[in-house]
C-alpha cells in the first residue's frame, strides 16, 4: 500500500495522496512548524508582606471596636445604663453649664445650638401637638434672676407627668429660633 501513495509539498503541508484506481480516496494533510521557545525563570514567591499584615491588623482593630460598641448599645440598653444618645429622664449632661438668663433674654440667637442646664418651676403648659410634644411656660432661676421662658418639651418625654407648679432640672439646647428644647429631665 505504501506503494500506491503519492507525495505533495505545499506551503509546508505534506498531503498523501492514492491514486484514482485505489478503492478508497484518504487524504491526510501534516503541517509542521517547529518554533523555538524559551523557559523563563521561575519567579520566587515573596511571601506576605508588610503592607498585607498592616490591612489585617487594621482589619481587625476595626471589628473590635464595631464589636465593643454595639455591645455597649445592646447591653446599655439592656441593664438601663443608657447606652443611646436619646433624651432620657435623667440627667444625660451633668456638664452642662448652667443658662445665664439675662444672655438668653438680651440675644437668644447667640446662644443657638449650645446646651445648657437650667432649674426652675413649671408656670403652665401653653401648647401641645401629638407630633412635636409640649410647649411649656417655664420660670427658670440662675445666680442672678427668675424669669420666664418657653421650653419645648418633645414627645420622648410624653411619659413624664409635668404638671404646673412641678419643680425640675432640665438639660436644654438652644433652637435655630431661640427656643428652649429640653434634652433631659430631671423631676
Amino acid at each position: 500500500m505504501s506503494k500506491l501513495l503519492r507525495q505533495q509539498e505545499k506551503d509546508g503541508a505534506v498531503a498523501f495522496f492514492l491514486p484514482p484506481e485505489a478503492p478508497a480516496l484518504v487524504i491526510c494533510f501534516v503541517r509542521v512548524t517547529v518554533e523555538k521557545t524559551t523557559a523563563m525563570p521561575r519567579r520566587a514567591s515573596s511571601g506576605i508582606n508588610i503592607g498585607q499584615i498592616a490591612g489585617i491588623a487594621a482589619a481587625l482593630v476595626g471589628f473590635v471596636v464595631i464589636a465593643a460598641l454595639l455591645f455597649k448599645l445592646i447591653a446599655g440598653g439592656l441593664f438601663g445604663d443608657g447606652g443611646g444618645s436619646g433624651p432620657s429622664s435623667r440627667k444625660s449632661s451633668g456638664n452642662a453649664a448652667p443658662l445665664s438668663l439675662m444672655t438668653y433674654r438680651d440675644n437668644a440667637n447667640s446662644l443657638r445650638g449650645n446646651v445648657y442646664r437650667v432649674e426652675g418651676k413649671v408656670e403652665e403648659t401653653l401648647r401641645w401637638t401629638s407630633d412635636r410634644g409640649r410647649l411649656i411656660s417655664f420660670e427658670a432661676r440662675d445666680a442672678t434672676e427668675t424669669m420666664p421662658v418657653p421650653v419645648l418639651v418633645p414627645e420622648e418625654f410624653s411619659n413624664l407627668n409635668i404638671e404646673r407648679g412641678s419643680e425640675l432640672g432640665m438639660v436644654v439646647r438652644v433652637d435655630r429660633d431661640g427656643t428652649l428644647v429640653a434634652e433631659a429631665i430631671d423631676e
